[in-house]
């Protein structure tokens, strides 16, 4: 379901998960979930439907998380997780949508 990495071919960074480690993220408890926005071509403003969206989740560890679509928008092997520390500042939440998951 989540891939650390694309499947086009594109150069793996010394921060994508393979593996226990990918098992081990898509298994943890989810505490919190907003959606995302960002400029589809990358900077520029965002404009309604015209836009990337994602899902930024907050773990119980306090890490955060950004799931999306890769470049093939929709091919569910390119779907992408990133550690939040490496999102692009083009990433804003998409404000009345964020929810605390219980339980």
């Amino acid at each position: 379901m989540f891939s650390g990495s694309k499947s086009s071919g594109t150069p793996n960074h010394n921060y994508d998960l393979s593996g226990s480690n990918l098992t081990r993220l898509y298994n943890s408890p989810v505490y919190n979930a907003e959606r995302m926005k960002r400029p589809l071509g990358g900077s520029g403003p965002v404009v309604g439907p015209i836009s990337h969206s994602g899902v930024r989740v907050t773990l119980g560890d306090h890490s955060q998380w950004l799931i999306h679509k890769g470049k093939g928008y929709g091919v569910s092997s390119d779907t992408v997780v990133v550690d939040a520390q490496h999102m692009s500042r083009d990433w804003t939440v998409n404000v009345h949508v964020s929810s605390q998951i219980t339980g």
